[in-house]
């Protein structure tokens, strides 16, 4: 395992850690997708009670294919809407 995979899974292993955030760039651009789609499953079967949280900037539609891996998509970022009334809309899977 290399020392940043170790470095989350010791994280992930603190009861007081509820679970993990990937952002930044584009977690689910194809030049990511590979790595960050088996990192969720080994993150899945080691820690099944963490959250697992995902931003992307796809439309819901394109991400119904990464469903069979289990990702759930929110709602598309939309930087017009007011910090007061936005909704926080993500997945747990």
């Amino acid at each position: 395992m290399n020392p940043q995979k170790q470095e989350i899974f010791t994280e992930l292993s603190k009861d007081y850690i509820s679970g993990i955030t990937f952002s930044g760039g584009d977690p689910l651009h194809e030049n990511n997708l590979d790595g960050v789609l088996k990192l969720v499953q080994e993150i899945r079967i080691s820690f099944p009670k963490k959250t697992i949280w995902l931003y992307t900037g796809y439309t819901f539609e394109e991400c119904q294919p990464f469903s069979e891996n289990g990702l759930l998509p929110g709602s598309k970022f939309a930087p017009n809407l007011q910090k007061d009334t936005k909704k926080t809309m993500g997945d747990n899977f």
